[in-house]
């Protein structure tokens, strides 16, 4: 039996290898990163978000609770849009993959 959840490690470790996978050319990471990273910029807080993603993520700065503090939002938030973008960056990991290495 698999859990609900599995496909949460998958998308955190393409968002902590996006900065490696930019300078190697990995192509499904950075496509499905920055695919995801658009979709946050469409919200009204979308700077609050990023800042949340770089520090968490890509400088490895803060947790999500130290994130919270930082931008100024509860804890429920940042989890909530955590989630949201991990199954952001799912969802697209598995378009690109399904696209394949051609594109």
């Amino acid at each position: 039996m698999t859990d609900a959840n599995d496909w949460k490690p998958e998308a955190r470790s393409a968002l902590r290898a996006y900065p490696k996978a930019k300078q190697k050319g990995d192509r499904a990471i950075v496509g499905a990163v920055e695919r995801a990273l658009k979709a946050q910029r469409r919200y009204y807080n979308a700077e609050a978000r990023l800042r949340m993603i770089d520090m968490v993520y890509f400088r490895r700065t803060h947790t999500l609770y130290g994130a919270a503090v930082a931008v100024e939002y509860s804890i429920e938030t940042i989890k909530k849009w955590n989630l949201e973008l991990l199954s952001a960056v799912y969802t697209a990991l598995q378009y690109e993959y399904e696209k394949g290495p051609g594109g």
